[in-house]
């Protein structure tokens, strides 16, 4: 590993829980000497990427980063570049495809992709909000969602919506349980009869789940190639969306 990624590493130990750290503290979290940290340490604050309190001696981020931030907006737009990968999505599927994000126990549409493919396809509204229990972006949502969401997401009756809807927590739970275990989920038929739907959830800079990219179609143009073949570009779909949010936990490497 090189000294340039050593000494970025430590920019990842920060978050809103741990927003300072002690030399000590880095070098026990990162398994390294303090003698070696500090030099990281030093070079960074050289940089203004961290900034060190004359009092306490402990680290927290520097202003570098917040011009680094605005910089990176004014010239390449998170937005611009999601939007772009929904566009990618939806040419490389064929079908029509779609990026929430949570709020208020549902999901709304963040960017709509209607497919215009010929013959029968899944058209989506963009004042259209989802359910969680219903829809593979909810059950992909809720496969990493917080206990709280969870808890609030059965606190009232779920809604039928058609034959095949899971209603009962447990059979929604084990939806989510195989979601988890898989990185994404389908959902056949339970929001639209005739509809089926291949989801993954995405990550914001917190690194908390806040929503999801999906990609929507007809029952009866998805074979098993097909579908195989739109997992692939859905996971991967999320993984270059929660980087361009800033996702603590995906790397360059991972895309």
């Amino acid at each position: 590993m090189s000294t340039i990624v050593k000494a970025l590493e430590i920019l990842d130990l920060f978050s809103p829980v741990q927003p300072s750290l002690g030399l000590s503290e880095a070098a026990r979290l990162l398994n390294r000497d303090k003698a070696s940290v500090l030099r990281h340490l030093s070079a960074l604050q050289v940089k203004g990427l961290v900034e060190q309190d004359s009092k306490t001696k402990f680290y927290h981020l520097g202003p570098a980063l917040s011009r680094l931030s605005m910089m990176r907006e004014q010239t390449a737009p998170a937005n611009h570049a999601i939007n772009n990968l929904v566009q990618s999505l939806a040419l490389d599927s064929g079908e029509t495809t779609h990026l929430t994000r949570y709020s208020n126990g549902r999901l709304i549409h963040g960017k709509i992709i209607n497919t215009q493919a010929s013959g029968v396809r899944v058209h989506l509204d963009a004042t259209e909000e989802l359910p969680l229990h219903a829809t593979a972006s909810g059950i992909a949502f809720l496969s990493v969602c917080t206990r709280t969401i969870l808890e609030q997401t059965f606190a009232k009756p779920l809604t039928r919506f058609t034959d095949t809807t899971a209603i009962d927590k447990a059979t929604v739970m084990a939806l989510v349980a195989k979601a988890s275990k898989l990185g994404f989920a389908i959902g056949d038929g339970a929001y639209e009869a005739d509809a089926i739907g291949i989801a993954a959830p995405v990550f914001n800079v917190t690194g908390n789940a806040c929503g999801a990219i999906s990609v929507s179609t007809p029952r009866s143009r998805l074979d098993a190639n097909k579908k195989a073949h739109i997992i692939e570009l859905v996971r991967h779909a999320a993984k270059q969306i929660s980087w361009h949010q800033g996702a603590p936990h995906i790397e360059l490497s991972d895309l």
